[in-house]
């Protein structure tokens, strides 16, 4: 009996330990194959999270790509940015174009890289876009696509902006400036609201070269947004353009599954992130019950008893995992801007549709569940349906496919659709995304009329135009050959007068002739000056390279016999050795302001002129200065209008024209001139000629 006792008890306590291994092994499995499956049922929500993210920035960035690239189109057919003034660029951006709710403004820059019009403000801030990435990125040429640039701060709002660009092109092809869109984060981020992240997700959206341009939860401020170094950059999309990463954190050590998806067409990233650490929280606290349950007790039927509480607790929890998980794909379900649907497969009936679906069909969630699209006539053409299906079959997913659904209401819908197949709690089913594009066509055809208006309002104006030539040409020659010719006779009788009665006439007969002959040259000098103001205003400018020294020195020989006669002091302190001019337009400038100059500076006992000039980078100033009478400030716009004196005619003969020339030439050159003078101190004249 002993014998056999101690048999017993060796084999009880052999069965026991056995018992004890097995059920130890068994609690260390299921401990562990629980962890897996937590961790594998969030990283499989957040690359679902990250799908409907990548379908709602891409689809939220094509309808400002192709409203940009319509604008962009427009701007190149009429020559470029610079072809309409800024007022009409401000008023084409703020009331002919259809408003899109992430778009907080549009703007223009033009192809010298200033800030050249705004939909916010007609009169936008002076700003030199040389040094914005988005302008240098085009400048230099970044193609004709999309370019996502990083966040700006808004000049009328204060907020921090994403700027999204495309290229404008001359008529001749070349970079003619840029046509954008400012995008509001406030849009997004009420997006990413609606999804229902739980503690330890994060969402973000990144430029390819590793910017983060959004996040949520938001970042604290000063934290880096260079992400180049992250493995999502380094490793992850070297690899697949989707897909997800496991690393730990460099700056705060946390260990994260990334999530992401590569929208390679806008250069831009998807993430869907989560903390291991908050993921494995619950799992420890449920392993650790599990061990002590197992350590508390060496009797099998407590050892039975706690492997079969795991095993319920265990259940209980993928459960309860799974219907979190279904909590939040239900919450990015629904809040979805598209029409999305989950559809049974291969059978075609639909399991689910969210409100987005239901608002675009008009259907009732009751008349389409359990149903197919075949059923209920979705499909205008059911062929495209037994299509889709079958490359959907082969490729496992689809981008946008163009096709036509018929609404409830018998009303024809353009819809662009992508679909992607899926497994939920082991059924396999289609994911479908639906965006209709029947307002957007309508758009697209709205601009088209608006473009053809345009076009014949430029055609009327280029008519009116040339009305308006033929006329001034038709003036010009009646003051150039009917005007003149009674002049001429008047100057002819009077000179003949003077040499052929001079002896009959007094002195005041004498000078009554005199005057009136000064008076026929005044008059043919006033008509002159006239006939070149006009010919200024409708010649067409020829532009090229020219030596502002080379011009100047000409001038100078022209007057070189007045010069040395009056002992004038001429010093040229040129520091621009190549301007970029029409050579008519600036020597017809310069010369009136040198004339000027000599006129007003006689009188005075040592008169000097300076001729100089300066390069300011974007642009060269000449100015000529003088020591002669002045002028007082007040009267500054007053001296460049047309006929506009500030002395009498006694003092300082002219036709109060020359000046007018000056503004006129530089205008019509794109450049400006100014004056800056004291009464008694001289005068400064400015050209300032743009590169």
């Amino acid at each position: 009996m002993s014998l056999f006792l101690r048999k017993l008890r060796i084999a009880v306590l052999a069965g026991f330990g056995l018992l004890a291994a097995i059920a130890i092994g068994i609690t260390v499995w299921t401990v562990y194959a629980d962890r897996d499956a937590r961790l594998s049922a969030d990283t499989e929500q957040s690359a679902m999270l990250a799908r409907a993210l990548e379908e709602h920035v891409s689809r939220t960035f094509d309808g400002i790509n192709l409203l940009l690239a319509q604008i962009a189109g427009e701007f190149t057919r009429l020559g470029g940015v610079k072809a309409l003034s800024p007022d009409d660029v401000h008023e084409y951006l703020r009331s002919r174009l259809p408003p899109l709710p992430q778009v907080q403004g549009y703007f223009v820059y033009g192809p010298d890289g200033s800030l050249y019009a705004l939909s916010a403000s007609r009169e936008p801030p002076r700003v030199d876009g040389r040094q914005l990435e988005f302008v240098a990125a085009h400048a230099s040429g970044a193609g004709d696509r999309l370019f996502v640039g990083r966040p700006i701060t808004g000049r009328i709002t204060g907020k921090p902006l994403i700027p999204v660009t495309r290229r404008v092109s001359s008529s001749k092809g070349t970079y003619g400036g840029v046509v954008g869109a400012a995008l509001d984060p406030d849009y997004f981020s009420a997006f990413y609201r609606g999804l229902g992240l739980q503690p330890g997700q994060t969402l973000g959206l990144a430029r390819r070269d590793g910017y983060l341009l959004l996040r949520f939860p938001e970042l604290p401020e000063g934290a880096p947004r260079e992400l180049g170094a992250s493995p999502v950059f380094r490793e992850g999309l070297v690899r697949s353009p989707s897909g997800t990463v496991r690393f730990v954190g460099l700056a705060d050590g946390k260990d994260r599954i990334i999530a992401y998806r590569d929208i390679a067409e806008l250069g831009l990233v998807v993430t869907i992130g989560h903390e291991v650490e908050a993921t494995l929280a619950a799992w420890r606290r449920e392993a650790v019950a599990r061990f002590a349950i197992l350590a508390g007790g060496l009797a099998l039927s407590a050892i039975l008893l706690a492997f079969t509480l795991g095993q319920l607790r265990r259940r209980e929890a993928d459960e309860r995992l799974m219907r979190e998980s279904e909590e939040r794909f239900r919450k990015a379900f629904d809040a979805g801007p598209a029409a999305m649907s989950l559809i049974s497969h291969p059978d075609g009936r639909y399991v689910d549709v969210n409100n987005a679906w239901l608002a675009t069909y008009g259907y009732d969630r009751a008349e389409v569940i359990g149903r197919s699209s075949i059923e209920f006539g979705l499909w205008v053409n059911p062929a495209e349906r037994a299509r889709l299906y079958e490359d959907l079959e082969g490729k496992g997913s689809l981008p946008g496919v163009s096709t036509r659904h018929r609404c409830k209401s018998g009303e024809i819908a353009e819809v662009v659709t992508s679909c992607e197949l899926i497994e939920i709690g082991g059924r396999r089913c289609l994911l479908a995304f639906n965006y209709d594009t029947t307002s957007q066509k309508r758009a697209e055809d709205a601009l088209k009329r608006l473009n053809l208006e345009l076009e014949n309002r430029v055609q009327e104006r280029t008519a009116k135009l040339e009305a308006v030539n033929k006329e001034l040409e038709t003036f010009t020659y009646s003051v150039s050959h009917d005007l003149k010719a009674p002049l001429r006779s008047i100057d002819g009788y009077s000179r003949l007068l003077l040499e052929g009665y001079s002896d009959r006439l007094d002195d005041e007969g004498r000078q009554f002739l005199h005057n009136v002959h000064q008076a026929t040259l005044q008059m043919d000098q006033l008509i002159e000056d006239m006939l070149a103001y006009s010919r200024l205003e409708r010649r067409d400018m020829q532009p090229g390279p020219m030596d502002p020294r080379s011009l100047i020195e000409a001038l100078l020989a022209e007057r070189a016999e007045e010069v040395q006669a009056r002992g004038v002091v001429v010093n040229l302190a040129l520091g621009c050795t190549v301007v970029t001019a029409d050579r008519d337009g600036l020597t017809m400038a310069l010369r009136n302001l040198l004339e000027n100059a000599l006129k007003f500076t006689r009188g005075v006992a040592q008169p000097a002129i300076e001729v100089g000039g300066r390069d300011t980078g974007d642009s060269c100033i000449l100015w000529v200065r003088d020591n002669g009478v002045g002028f007082d400030m007040k009267y500054h716009e007053r001296i460049f209008a047309i006929f506009q004196r500030l002395h009498r005619s006694e003092d300082y003969p002219g036709t109060g024209v020359g000046l007018a020339i000056v503004r006129k030439a530089m205008e019509r050159m794109r450049g400006r001139a100014w004056a800056e003078s004291e009464p008694g101190k001289g005068a400064t004249f400015y050209l300032e000629i743009p590169k």
